[in-house]
């Protein structure tokens, strides 16, 4: 039997802000799995995360699966997924990797994104800090505007 740790995201719908005149905002075409595709190929955030993290991340479904036999030693019935809490801390992980900007600094071409170099120098403002002045010279973080890319993501063992 063989055991595979998969990363990827719930398909959302963007939301598109409303247009001059409407006043409800509409659901987008585009979905976080597009999203995530599209990232994936052109910059490789997964696979990069899983390169840098791997062996956090093979600790965590050790201690996720010592944590099982625990239970199980102690009278505790059996978990129907003995590694729900190593899929639960790789998401957070995967999270705080993306939020704290740890691939900007890695030196991968195209990272930091245009876009990020744009939000931190002011010309740009993020969609989830529309309400908020943001001034120049903040740090770059890539593959971060609206948060549902990095909200999205999932981690499964089959």
């Amino acid at each position: 039997m063989t055991l595979t740790l998969h990363l990827g995201v719930i398909s959302l719908p963007y939301v598109e802000a409303p247009k001059p005149g409407q006043k409800k905002a509409t659901a987008s075409t585009v979905t976080t799995a597009d999203v995530a595709q599209i990232l994936e190929d052109k910059y490789h955030p997964m696979e990069t995360f899983a390169n840098v993290h791997g062996q956090e991340m093979a600790d965590a479904l050790a201690q996720s699966m010592v944590g099982a036999l625990e239970n199980l030693e102690l009278g505790a019935p059996l978990s129907q997924n003995v590694f729900g809490e190593a899929e639960s801390k790789i998401e957070h992980m995967f999270k705080k990797f993306i939020t704290m900007g740890e691939m900007d600094s890695l030196g991968i071409p195209g990272v930091p994104t245009q876009a990020a170099k744009d939000r931190a120098s002011g010309k740009k403002r993020s969609s989830r800090m529309k309400n908020k002045r943001r001034g120049g010279n903040a740090k770059p973080i890539s593959f971060y505007d609206t948060g549902l890319y990095e909200s999205s993501m999932k981690a499964w063992i089959e």
